[in-house]
């Protein structure tokens, strides 16, 4: 099957105002409002941005779909999970003051803010699905409990999927703890001994307490959760992957639990990526990156395979390159297309459809 992924244009010079309606503009000629729930609860799910990172989804998008939410008489919330890795959002607390920092709050957005997974993000309940790597996905249960949602993401490159958008929103993004470690288990990092001069940044910024510091860093894969923190924070880049086949099964597994995402809210789900300020890193890198490429617009689908297949195309298109090689060069971020279409969960043949306002 084709599906139809619907496009706004827009610029760095367009401003919040026009980026909203176009917004919009796209979730009515996609027909969202169709697809969603006619009554109940609904999540929003977006990102908050760690620490000074600047290029997640801005409030303004997320209130301007709060208000048409609230124009269907839906009653939504904007929310996202607590993350592996040590940070401002590694639990409910931090990740809430995380979110008031880059201007999410009731009082901006006019509904509640919830981390759905709880307070340490342990909160979830296991959804069933026939997957080749998963039989039971541990979701964030207040994402299950809700009756549909919202997806609001932020095109990226990233280090071990090779690109971050809807597909990857919803699955380690809906994910609660347990789900994240079952999707990163498969990543076992190393540490280069010839490259390794024992700063011991590795050792300080490990969730898991995995990383010994002797005449060189030590990596005890009994304990690793696979985050990857390690190889981000490495100034002498001594951290290695197995990229091509870790990040491939990795990438299958997310496919699975956005499927899983998918089925506990019965397909009542639709998807917006938001592809300005593309970056080289995703954006829970606690810093502020430049762009890789200039900005191309807002798209909208209720296929979240054939959205994320046409986001690399028209960032291709606009950056004159594509993104993984601005990005990661070794990770081919595009094993996830046939493995997800395979599992029932979009398809990468798409038609594009141009939205104005």
């Amino acid at each position: 099957m084709t599906a139809t992924v619907y496009v706004f244009r827009c610029s760095e010079n367009t401003s919040h105002e026009d980026q909203a309606k176009g917004l919009l503009r796209l979730f009515d000629a996609a027909g969202f409002s169709a697809i969603l729930p006619k009554s109940g609860i609904v999540a929003i799910k977006t990102h908050f941005g760690e620490g000074s990172c600047a290029g997640y989804p801005k409030p303004h998008l997320t209130k301007a779909i709060v208000e048409r939410l609230n124009d269907l008489h839906l009653r939504p919330f904007v929310t996202d999970t607590n993350t592996l890795y040590r940070g401002n959002r590694h639990n409910s607390v931090e990740h809430l003051r995380q979110a008031r920092e880059h201007g999410f709050t009731f009082e901006s957005l006019g509904c509640p803010v919830i981390i759905s997974d709880g307070l340490r993000g342990n909160n979830d309940e296991e959804v069933e699905i026939d997957g080749g790597y998963f039989k039971r996905v541990p979701i964030a249960g207040d994402i299950c409990r809700s009756n549909g949602m919202v997806v609001l993401t932020h095109l990226t490159g990233h280090l071990a999927s090779g690109f971050g958008a809807s597909i990857k929103n919803v699955s380690m993004g809906c994910a609660s703890r347990r789900g994240k470690m079952m999707m990163h288990s498969s990543l076992k990092p190393w540490v280069d001994k010839n490259r390794c001069v024992a700063c011991g940044e590795c050792v300080s910024h490990c969730p898991e307490d995995a990383i010994s510091l002797g005449k060189s860093a030590e990596i005890d894969h009994e304990i690793c959760i696979g985050c990857g923190e390690c190889l981000t924070v490495c100034p002498e880049m001594a951290v290695e992957f197995s990229w091509k086949q870790e990040s491939r099964v990795m990438q299958e597994k997310m496919a699975e639990v956005a499927l899983a995402t998918r089925k506990v809210l019965h397909g009542r789900i639709v998807y917006f990526n938001v592809l300005t300020q593309v970056t080289k890193d995703c954006d829970c890198i606690d810093r502020k990156q430049k762009p890789v490429g200039p900005d191309v617009g807002i798209m909208a689908s209720s296929d979240p395979v054939a959205l994320d297949r046409a986001s690399l195309d028209a960032f291709k298109a606009g950056a004159g390159m594509p993104l993984h090689e601005l990005s990661y060069p070794k990770i081919d971020g595009e094993e996830i297309f046939p493995y997800a279409a395979k599992m029932g969960l979009g398809s990468s043949a798409y038609t594009l459809e141009e939205v104005g306002i």
